[in-house]
């Protein structure tokens, strides 16, 4: 029989087990971080993924209540449609487009041209002159800035591939993946988890349809408005108009750019107007558009939105500055029903669990 430990030094073995389970933890908690860091690239692509599936679902659920087709059916009968559309609109518009981004390419910098020796007639233009070539290496590495453009270009497309088809398998089978992520919590949180699912797919919907619509109308009034003024390129700078607005606060101030310069190129007078009609869409869009999503979503605070943004735009690039909206409503969704219910016990009133659900469903979270 082995001999007994010493009472002398039974504190310091519990002592030196504690310190390695310290230890074991931080290693643990930093294993974690550093895996989330690697993986956020992913975490972004599958939740771009969750959004086309709303989409898709929001469209079958639409199909499936005027046929009544099955479901699958219903979704695929969506998808070709969505892609038709798609295919026709840029069968259409492809000339006109192709021809202007070409001519936006040759204009553009010779407006950024027009603008620089305008500047260098002033002090504090030729000062920002210089702040901007020291900031950009005075303009060299051509080669290593086409080659980085023509390897994002890759990288996007093949990302924007991914994204595809995570949505229609999303969209195809929503329980399967939904039953899959409820198994990871205990047995009496999974209801609330379901319902705080459930909430974030009917939000994350509405916010999606109000954008979609937001852009479609962003970028009708931004061509009619610059084709009024007899502004040159104006179906490509309202193609531009309305697919950055698609990024709240930023992706309008980032639109207005090439209008404003190219019309610059015609003198101060066309700038100003040009900059109103890009001020006047933003506002029609704002009083129109937005309480119609704010009626059915998570009203967003402003300045909470543009921390939001700023910070993951600072993290994760452009990327993450254009999910960081439809991320924001995720997240007050879950601050709300686990943490200000779950946790307070305090009752938050919220637009989905507050609708008929038969009349209004939920789509990539609904039953099937």
């Amino acid at each position: 029989m082995p001999d007994a430990v010493p009472p002398s030094l039974q504190p310091d073995e519990a002592f030196r087990q504690r310190v390695l389970l310290i230890c074991r933890i931080v290693l643990a908690a930093l294993a974690l971080i550093i895996a989330m860091v690697w993986c956020v690239q992913v975490l972004i692509v599958v939740f771009a993924g969750v959004l086309g599936a709303v989409l898709l679902r929001t469209i079958a659920e639409r199909i499936h209540r005027m046929t009544r087709l099955p479901t699958g059916w219903s979704l695929a009968l969506g998808c070709t449609t969505l892609l038709a559309v798609l295919v026709t609109a840029g069968w259409l518009m492809a000339p006109s487009v192709g021809a202007q981004l070409d001519q936006l390419s040759e204009q553009l910098p010779r407006a950024v041209r027009g603008l620089t020796a305008n500047l260098e007639q002033y002090e504090w233009g030729r000062w920002l002159k210089a702040q901007g070539e020291q900031a950009t290496n005075g303009g060299q590495g051509t080669v290593s800035t086409a080659a980085k453009f023509v390897s994002t270009t890759v990288g996007i497309g093949g990302t924007l591939l991914v994204v595809f088809f995570l949505s229609i398998y999303l969209a195809a089978q929503p329980q399967l993946y939904i039953s899959g992520l409820l198994h990871l919590f205990p047995i009496a949180r999974r209801q609330r988890v379901h319902a705080m699912l459930d909430e974030c797919g009917f939000e994350l919907r509405w916010w999606l349809l109000g954008q979609l619509f937001a852009m479609l109308l962003v970028g009708t009034l931004t061509t009619l408005g610059l084709w009024a003024l007899g502004l040159p390129l104006a179906l490509i700078l309202g193609v531009i108009a309305g697919l950055l607005n698609f990024v709240p606060n930023f992706g309008p101030w980032i639109a207005a750019v090439p209008g404003i310069l190219i019309a610059l190129s015609q003198g101060p007078t066309t700038a100003a107007w040009a900059a109103g009609v890009y001020l006047g869409a933003q506002v029609i869009e704002s009083y129109l558009v937005t309480p119609m999503i704010q009626q059915r979503t998570v009203s967003l605070p402003p300045a909470l939105t543009i921390a939001v943004q700023v910070l993951i735009g600072l993290l994760l690039g452009i990327v993450g500055l254009t999910i960081a909206t439809p991320l924001l409503v995720v997240i007050l969704v879950i601050v709300k029903m686990g943490y200000v219910e779950g946790v307070i016990g305090e009752h938050v009133d919220l637009p989905g669990r507050d609708r008929d659900r038969k009349r209004v469903p939920t789509p990539i979270l609904s039953r099937a």
